[in-house]
């Protein structure tokens, strides 16, 4: 066995609904009584796409979702699939995870997909697939923290020294990059082979021309910025913030590189300070403990 993936015998199956999601076209007359129907055989996913729609209502209105179909509606069908995908995906990883460490992670990951999708636009590449790359790309923090518990508070630790690298310590820490770590799981479980290639290579790829590779790397650094993890209502740290490169220098690099001016970019970052408070009720809708039944 790969040796990234030692310990990986003793997780549960992935659920055979989440390949079946990755397979849903949105597009199709079927799409919501397909969701609805993997829903129905998944009863942890109903109680979290209910919490979720609940916590993306916050503050902007009083009704409760308190249905299913309700909340895939309020969520919007495309995103209720998503987030039921990398739920389902993470599902065998949240066992021995705590729900502090399970939340900041979810948090992480969901910042991560709407700035990538926010990216994805602007750089001409499918936005869907971006937000779903940013939700599944913490997986391997999971299964290392999973597997070892307390790993990434000591890598985080040792992230906090000046001039520490992340990659190299993830690499003595971890015994591969966490986007190996994904990858690899991805594989494993049978997930598309792109899927699980991007993010073993997301941080070695050129730079140009503009890819899903680039946005989700770039926006996991947006992620990590202090001007997104101390936003109002935010009630976090991001994961590794004081490696997130400063803020002129990732509006440099976007500006010359990808035609996204300083001014855009200070857009991405209001648009996404403002979803901050949905995004940590989302967080901790979908980091719910797992109910035993």
């Amino acid at each position: 066995m790969n040796l990234v993936l030692v310990g990986v015998d003793a997780l549960p199956s992935l659920s055979p609904h989440a390949i079946e999601l990755l397979d849903l076209h949105i597009e199709d007359d079927d799409a919501e009584s397909r969701l609805l129907h993997v829903v129905s055989g998944e009863p942890q996913l109903a109680a979290k796409l209910i919490g979720a729609a609940n916590s993306a209502a916050f503050g902007l209105s009083r009704v409760r979702f308190g249905t299913v179909p309700l909340a895939i509606r309020r969520l919007g069908l495309r995103r209720a699939a998503q987030l039921c995908t990398a739920a389902l995906v993470g599902q065998p990883l949240e066992v021995g995870v705590s729900p502090v460490r399970r939340k900041l992670l979810w948090l992480h990951a969901l910042t991560t997909a709407v700035v990538a999708a926010d990216l994805a636009r602007r750089l001409g590449i499918d936005p869907a697939q971006a937000y779903l790359a940013g939700l599944l790309h913490d997986i391997g923090y999971m299964f290392a923290e999973l597997r070892e518990p307390g790993v990434l508070a000591r890598l985080e630790a040792l992230a906090a020294d000046p001039g520490a690298s992340l990659e190299p310590l993830e690499e003595s820490v971890l015994g591969a990059s966490h986007g190996e770590l994904t990858g690899a799981l991805l594989a494993y479980w049978g997930l598309p082979e792109g899927l699980s290639d991007l993010h073993r290579h997301h941080h070695r790829q050129p730079p140009s021309p503009p890819s899903l590779s680039v946005a989700l790397s770039i926006a996991e650094h947006i992620a990590a910025m202090p001007e997104i993890a101390a936003a109002p209502g935010s009630e976090h740290g991001a994961l590794f913030a004081k490696l997130a490169p400063p803020a002129d220098e990732v509006a440099g690099l976007l500006d010359a590189r990808y035609s996204i001016d300083p001014e855009e970019f200070e857009r991405i970052l209001a648009r996404v300070r403002s979803q901050v408070a949905e995004i940590s009720g989302l967080a901790a809708a979908m980091s719910a403990s797992p109910q035993r039944t």
